[in-house]
């Protein structure tokens, strides 16, 4: 079906696709036309139709609030009346019956009820029921037990025993003392409900709504179909109107709320209006502006296809001479001019832009012919049969003869093989474009080698036919000698990077090695410090012994003793010793085994105790309880440890120089602790600080801010590398001129545990309890 319509569309003529375009365009309109007015009045009846429903709602509760008006007018003049204030004090039930009976006989037939109500909402008189009295109301007459608290007028909508009813009840005094009640009340029921119907128009009921259930009451009709739904419920809580439709569109619904005295809505009156008329009017008017719409279309139709025939009579001729034309333009014939013998301007105006177009036409040949000419390589266009049909410049100047020849006859006066793998034959096989390139020798009668690089596109027609293929050639010879050129300048120029990059090696080296030296001087310094301690100490025991052996007063306990603390004395020298030949000779060393992270500062600390104390430096340490336990390489660890503490030496020395605050103290704190399943470790200083500026370059090879003749840079970038290589991380909190805190952090779960044996740790065991450690 869908093929059938598409050549039906085809075979139709420009004249038929014109009118019918502009048929469907009138239709169109004219039916949109004709249901947008029809869509307008109906909107405009149904807002008319909203305003009348509004004003019922407004006349409804005007007449609710006559009724409490006229209620509370009546009461007041009762309740102020001096005789029956008396009589009601006195309790004088009989006389004040017989005072009040004419008067209640003449309004009986607008009052349902006059009640007297003593403050304990007990009833003293009924005028509509005399007999009946002294029975309390309190569990059910809350107007007046609301009125006997507040002592104030209490005037709304109450459901007593018999049903709804409009309630005024005032509050009775008699000599300044609060004796009781008066209650007025007026029907809310069946009467009421017919004045508004004989007032007005349409059948009302009232409806209660208990617990969200809604229950006729009463109303004009002994009956009622109640459609009322959940959302419309809570509108009604709400207070807001609610109208509806019927699905006929012939019964209208309003849905008055009403309140009870105390503001709470009790339930609604439903308005049912006959909108039967109403409906068949705008149906009617359906009818007539659709008969209309329509006698408009066909007529208006009619008209205008008239016109458009009468308009459109010279497109034949035009067709014919654009066909004309088409067919001279095809035959390279750009000097054919149409001509229409028609008056009208409009139809001479469009043969006037043929002709222009053909111009256009014969200028753009005219530039392409002068772009392709412009190319400075070969480029030439071949049909299916191997025939040249038109040429650059380059192509006509090389071979004159060019145009109509068969491109193997002219390839072949070359004497180059060209024909051997063609690719204007592979293009034309595999319809898509081909590319080479190709080296010749003593082409065009060089003497000399040169490239040249191919491109062979197949054309084809709209419908994927092929027309033939086009061929473009251009001389490559200088791009290759520059590539060459290029290859061999980049060799060169690699060399050159090696050779630079290796002697760069060699200088970071030598920094990296003066770096070490500079660091083991500074140990050196603090070693020589810690060895000369037991020394002197060993130098005064043997002045001691020389000196008990010359006054012969040596006993052999005193020389046990002495022996013993000489014995301690040497052993901690060789202690010393030996760890840092050990630090010393493993910080090459790869090995990793688990070791305390706590034994590691204190070894750390063990060769710089004197020296730090000897320049008034307090370090204090705050180490864990808890054995935290971390793998990777020991001599690493203290190695950066030392770092930490020799820039935070650097850091308060230097800020001791410049400062002048009074009491200033130079001082180191490590701690040690454990925080969300981490180790942590900070070494944290009062000293200068590093600027915010630095602090993102200050684990850079080579950064410092230090003198030249006090670091190298290195330090923090070779921890930087150990703390990785042990899978841990290493940040810095600094402010400054307020200080740096340095933070080792490792997680619990990349720690491997391994057998722990420390020669070393017993010689520190003591010390650990002397915290804060003070050097």
């Amino acid at each position: 079906m869908k093929s059938r319509l598409h050549a039906f569309h085809q075979r139709m003529t420009i004249k038929t696709r014109l009118i019918a375009a502009l048929l469907l365009l009138l239709i169109v309109c004219l039916a949109g036309f004709t249901v947008y007015s029809l869509r307008r009045s109906e909107s405009m009846i149904r807002r008319k139709e909203l305003e009348t429903y509004r004003f019922l709602v407004n006349t409804v509760r005007s007449a609710m609030r006559q009724k409490l008006h006229e209620a509370e007018t009546a009461v007041q003049t009762v309740a102020q009346n001096p005789n029956i204030q008396r009589l009601f004090a006195e309790r004088k039930r009989e006389e004040l019956l017989a005072l009040l009976s004419p008067v209640y006989q003449t309004l009986k037939p607008s009052v349902s009820q006059l009640h007297f109500h003593l403050p304990d909402s007990t009833s003293f008189l009924r005028l509509h029921f005399p007999e009946e009295f002294g029975d309390n109301l309190k569990d059910y007459r809350l107007t007046v037990n609301e009125c006997n608290t507040t002592q104030k007028l209490v005037a709304g909508l109450e459901e007593g025993i018999a049903g709804f009813g409009f309630r005024v009840v005032v509050p009775m005094n008699y000599q300044g003392r609060h004796t009781g009640s008066v209650e007025y009340g007026m029907d809310f029921g069946r009467e009421f409900l017919l004045q508004l119907r004989q007032d007005l128009e349409g059948d009302y009921f009232i409806y209660r709504i208990v617990n969200g259930v809604v229950d006729m009451h009463l109303g004009t009709l002994d009956s009622d179909v109640c459609f009322i739904q959940g959302p419309q419920i809570e509108e009604i809580l709400a207070d807001q109107p609610v109208f509806k439709i019927s699905d006929d569109r012939t019964t209208g619904f309003i849905l008055i709320p009403f309140r009870r005295f105390n503001g709470e809505v009790q339930g609604f009156i439903k308005v049912v209006l006959d909108r039967s008329e109403l409906a068949r009017q705008m149906a009617q008017l359906t009818r007539s502006a659709l008969l209309f719409g329509g006698g408009s279309i066909v007529g208006l139709t009619a008209i205008f296809f008239g016109l458009i025939t009468l308009a459109l009579r010279p497109i034949p001729q035009i067709v014919e001479q654009t066909k004309q034309i088409s067919a001279e333009i095809s035959r390279g014939n750009f000097t054919f001019r149409g001509n229409v013998k028609e008056t009208s301007t409009d139809f001479q105006e469009i043969i006037a832009q043929i002709n222009r177009i053909i111009n256009a036409l014969r200028e753009s040949e005219s530039q392409k012919q002068a772009i392709l000419d412009a190319f400075p390589g070969m480029l030439y266009y071949i049909d299916r049969d191997f025939t040249i049909l038109w040429a650059n410049r380059t192509m006509r100047h090389i071979y004159p003869a060019i145009i109509g020849a068969r491109c193997p006859n002219v390839m072949e006066n070359y004497g180059q093989n060209f024909c051997k793998n063609c690719l204007v034959e592979k293009a034309i096989h595999s319809r898509r474009m081909e590319k080479d390139t190709q080296s010749y020798f003593d082409l065009f009668g060089k003497q000399e080698t040169t490239y040249w690089e191919n491109i062979a596109v197949p054309i084809e027609t709209a419908a994927k036919q092929l027309r033939g293929c086009i061929k473009i050639s251009w001389n490559i010879t200088e791009q290759k000698r520059l590539e060459q050129l290029t290859r061999d300048l980049n060799r060169t120029l690699e060399d050159r990077i090696r050779h630079e990059i290796e002697k760069q090696k060699e200088q970071e080296q030598l920094i990296y090695q003066q770096s070490k030296l500079a660091a083991l001087g500074e140990l050196a310094a603090g070693i020589a410090h810690e060895i000369n301690q037991p020394l002197n100490t060993i130098g005064f025991a043997l002045d001691n012994l020389f000196s008990k052996f010359r006054k012969q007063t040596m006993t052999e306990d005193y020389l046990r003793t002495k022996i013993a603390l000489l014995s301690e004395d040497i052993h901690r020298i060789r202690l010393i010793i030996d760890h840092v030949r050990t630090f010393s000779r493993e910080q090459h060393s790869e090995h990793q085994e688990t070791f305390d992270m706590n034994m590691s500062v204190e070894k750390a600390l063990s060769l710089i105790r004197v020296q730090y104390a000897n320049h008034n430096i307090t370090v204090e340490t705050d180490l864990s309880n808890d054995c935290l336990m971390i793998w990777g390489n020991l001599y690493h660890f203290e190695q950066v440890i030392l770092n930490f503490l020799s820039n935070a030496k650097d850091a308060v020395e230097e800020k001791h120089s410049r400062t002048s605050l009074a009491g200033y103290e130079m001082k180191i704190h490590i701690r040690t602790y454990h925080h969300d399943n981490q180790m942590c470790l900070e070494v944290e200083d009062n000293g200068i600080g590093i600027e915010k500026s630095h602090l993102t370059q200050i684990f850079d090879p080579f950064y410092t801010t230090k003198d030249p003749d006090k670091g190298t840079g290195l330090g923090l970038s070779i921890s930087y590398g150990l703390i990785k290589k042990m899978h841990g991380t290493l940040d810095v909190e600094s402010r400054y001129q307020q200080g740096t805190i340095m933070r080792l952090t490792f997680s619990r779960e990349s720690s491997k545990t391994q057998p722990f044996d420390d020669a070393f740790s017993q010689e520190f065991s003591s010390q650990k309890e002397l915290q804060p450690l003070v050097l």
